[in-house]
């Protein structure tokens, strides 16, 4: 039945704003507004229980990125290192007759001995601004020049132990070509390795995630030399050969029997000899 608000007894319910007014009793009213609030703190219940899983599982993501780079990263050690770098080869540079060829390690293109080096074209790469040198045989001294304009940017006397050194001359500005070899006198000619100095955009690009991956290491606990690891282990998968034994020989008291290894492998044995 349908009444106007002026025929709807108080104990009856209505909309005042519909034009027309279906009339309930107001305690079966009531008894609707209980069934239906019980029903809303049933419902706000079950999403409350439904979403603990999702908040359970938004809790576990950090520590799940953390086993993630915990898998990624460090299942290595010093041997593994090794293992891929005395599969190395470097070329040998010869000297004048009676002296022994020269292995330039670092930095050079470094191949495995079995596989067709052809491929590696275009200049080295180095990712630090200071570069690290290494090599065998004794040389007298070592320079370093501007490949194009021969500018020496640097010359440092050797002892006749020496088998490493880490540049310390002019800045050496990015993306240019220098070069680098025994120094000799005027009349002899000396076998040279060119190498490039990573561009801005790319060297902060390596920067930038080295610095991610100690950030990471460290929220995961781990210090010294386990972050010297991955790093070292970083700048491999790179290809950066010469950046990561810049890591290792900063760092001798964390690798000495991997320096051991290096200093006492012929790198440069049964691989191609170039002239002058």
């Amino acid at each position: 039945m349908y009444l106007t608000p002026k025929q709807v007894p108080e104990k009856f319910g209505y909309h005042p704003k519909s034009p027309f007014y279906y009339v309930l009793p107001l305690t079966l009213m009531n008894k609707l507004k209980k069934i239906l609030f019980a029903l809303l703190i049933a419902e706000l219940g079950i999403v409350s229980m439904s979403a603990l899983p999702i908040q359970a599982a938004i809790k576990q993501n950090p520590q799940q990125s953390i086993t993630e780079v915990n898998s990624t990263y460090l299942a290595l050690s010093w041997a593994e290192i090794w293992e891929s770098l005395r599969r190395k080869k470097a070329t040998a540079g010869s000297r004048k007759p009676g002296m022994p060829p020269i292995c330039m390690i670092a930095p050079n293109k470094l191949h495995e001995l079995d596989r067709d080096n052809s491929a590696q074209d275009g200049d080295i790469e180095v990712w630090s601004d200071r570069p690290f040198f290494l090599w065998q045989e004794s040389m007298v001294g070592i320079e370093v020049r501007h490949r194009r304009s021969h500018e020496l940017m640097w010359s440092e006397s050797l002892d006749a132990e020496a088998r490493s050194i880490t540049y310390n001359g002019k800045p050496l500005q990015s993306g240019q070509v220098y070069y680098w070899r025994e120094t000799l006198p005027p009349e002899e000619v000396s076998y040279q390795v060119s190498f490039r100095m990573m561009r801005v955009e790319e060297r902060s690009k390596i920067t930038a995630e080295l610095a991610q991956l100690e950030s990471k290491l460290k929220a995961m606990g781990e210090y010294g030399d386990k972050i010297a690891l991955e790093r070292v282990n970083y700048l491999i998968e790179q290809g950066l050969w010469s950046d990561a034994l810049r890591e290792v020989y900063s760092k001798p008291n964390l690798f000495p029997e991997l320096i051991d290894e290096i200093e006492t492998h012929d790198f440069c044995e049964g691989a191609d000899s170039l002239p002058n």
